[in-house]
């Protein structure tokens, strides 16, 4: 999967600010671990008890594979799509994504 102008066209900021919400929110692991490629940390929790939050959103409605969609290393995707990871997820109202990650997936398997 060739990802070379996703994290551009991506309004998901890896400077943003996280709020007081986001410091508790309990896919936080997951959400952090995709956004920064760390994708043997990603499996780990995924072996555990994060599995059953995969498709969790935080405080922006975005998804660890909202997030794993604006890298340019497609294993963090690979991974959380095998888990499970619903492709179809939009932001929710305070979210600045767009489309759905489904819709990043789709670009990029046309490049």
């Amino acid at each position: 999967m060739d990802l070379p102008n996703l994290h551009q066209e991506t309004s998901y900021n890896v400077m943003d600010v996280m709020t007081p919400d986001d410091e508790e929110f309990n896919g936080r692991l997951l959400h952090q671990s995709a956004l920064w490629d760390n994708a043997e940390l990603l499996e780990d929790l995924l072996r555990g008890d994060q599995l059953s939050i995969l498709n969790s959103q935080d405080s922006c409605g975005r998804t660890p594979l909202h997030a794993a969609s604006t890298t340019e290393n497609s294993t963090c995707l690979r991974i959380l799509l095998q888990a499970g990871a619903d492709p179809n997820i939009h932001c929710g109202p305070r979210g600045d994504c767009k489309k759905s990650s489904g819709h990043w997936l789709q670009t990029t398997r046309r490049s």
